[in-house]
């Protein structure tokens, strides 16, 4: 399936454009916009998916490295981390980062005045460096397809250097460049000193005019093999200016930019993309998820309607049944409620004794003990007409005193106790017996 795509490159503070068609892994219908402004460029590749690529030297690129993985519990971190690196302050940047490699993460922080020209751009699907964006060129057309290698970049005053092993990122410099400086060579030879980076393959992609003639000295100095691969051979293109690679880079990435180092402020699916079917299929979905969402909560409403409907009409049903005669009453409960106080009462002055339950037998033997007292009960036993508890305390006297205070329990009659002996632990075992 054939796709357009675009980009603008800042370049030593120009901007250029550049737009061609993809279809499986192959480029055509190359078109190159050199020299504009922002506005002008964008006007020009109007009407396809949109990258933006800026120098280097706008950001900074840090290589942390973290004992957990996740992008979750990583950006919750991350900006603590980056205090204690960058020159300035976290609150005036804009970070992303990508994991590559278990913990070890690349992450780029741009202040955020360099974002403030894209506002309310909405058709730029992603914001990246030139150096990362020539980086995923060269991976696109698999020039670094090995696991091992290491990526040197030149974008104007600003040089990159990232080693990569076992396709995770184990090193990364950013530091300022050019050609009469000796920065690159320093550069290089700390990278050598570091045995355990041993890889063969050493990748050179530079804006740098002198390329070549860095390329030739380096393999001299350092007896390293340095490719530097050339747009042209991959292109069929005759016009390939040095930012083209970087052009390239941000367009690819623009047509799929999940899971990249994307500045923006706000990630979000560019609709620009879509036709006017999918856009009519989409709200469909919509309307037609509200409407049963609504539906469910209609249905759950006139449920509890019922069965509340049900609950008031049973409880009347019940009070006619057992009052048939009575007169229509308001609170139903508090009827009830007020009738069984009026039974209880009654039978209480007639004399007759209203059995306790069990509980609270237990309830009033278990209040009537002092907090003071040291003693375990091991058995209650309890019917309409009598109780008994067992356990063991201390001494006899404690017996003696839980007997006394059962005696002034309401309802129960009459306490005595039945057995009283020390076991083997010099505890003294009791049984008490009551009537109710």
């Amino acid at each position: 399936m054939k796709r357009n795509v675009s980009s603008i490159i800042r370049h030593e503070g120009i901007c250029h454009g550049v737009r061609f068609s993809i279809n499986k892994h192959e480029i055509s219908d190359l078109e190159i916009h050199q020299k504009g402004t922002f506005d002008e460029i964008r006007d020009v590749l109007k009407g396809s998916d949109f990258g933006v690529s800026m120098d280097t030297s706008t950001g900074y690129m840090v290589h942390l490295n973290f004992p957990f993985t996740g992008k979750k519990k990583i950006g919750l971190v991350i900006n603590n981390e980056l205090e204690d690196v960058l020159p300035f302050g976290v609150e005036g940047v804009e970070v992303d980062f990508q994991e590559i490699g278990r913990g070890d993460v690349l992450s780029v922080a741009v202040p955020k005045d360099a974002l403030d020209g894209f506002k309310g751009n909405q058709d730029i699907n992603i914001i990246t460096l030139n150096a990362l964006a020539v980086l995923y060129a060269l991976k696109w057309f698999n020039i670094l397809s090995m696991p091992d290698y290491v990526f040197f970049n030149i974008d104007g005053n600003t040089a990159s250097v990232m080693v990569f092993q076992k396709n995770k990122l184990k090193y990364l410099r950013q530091f300022f460049y050019s050609p009469e400086s000796d920065s690159l060579n320093q550069a290089i030879e700390e990278l050598l000193s570091h045995k355990e980076f041993d890889v063969a393959t050493y990748c050179l992609i530079g804006s740098d005019k002198d390329v070549q003639i860095q390329k030739e000295r380096i393999e001299k100095k350092f007896n390293i093999r340095l490719d530097t691969p050339s747009l042209k051979t991959y292109l069929k293109h005759d016009d390939c200016p040095e930012w083209l690679w970087a052009g390239i880079g941000a367009a690819l990435l623009s047509a799929n930019p999940k899971h990249e180092i994307n500045l923006l402020r706000s990630r979000r699916r560019v609709f620009s993309s879509l036709n006017k079917k999918s856009i009519f299929l989409v709200g469909g979905g919509i309307a037609a998820l509200s409407m049963v969402i609504m539906s469910i909560f209609y249905l759950n409403y006139y449920m509890k309607e019922r069965v509340y409907k049900y609950l008031t009409s049973e409880q009347v049903r019940l009070y006619r049944s057992v009052f048939p005669n009575a007169a229509p009453v308001n609170d139903v409960g508090k009827f009830f409620e007020d009738r069984v106080k009026s039974i209880d009462q009654q039978l209480h002055g007639a004399g007759i004794n209203v059995a306790m339950a069990p509980l609270q037998v237990l309830a009033g033997i278990s209040s009537s003990l002092d907090n003071q007292i040291d003693v375990k009960l091991n058995e209650f036993v309890c019917d309409e007409k009598e109780f008994a508890i067992s356990g063991t305390t201390i001494s006899f006297a404690v017996v003696e005193k839980i007997q006394s205070n059962l005696e002034n329990v309401k309802d129960i009659k009459s306490v005595e106790i039945q057995s009283v002996d020390i076991d083997d632990g010099k505890q003294v075992r009791f049984k008490i017996r009551g009537k109710l």
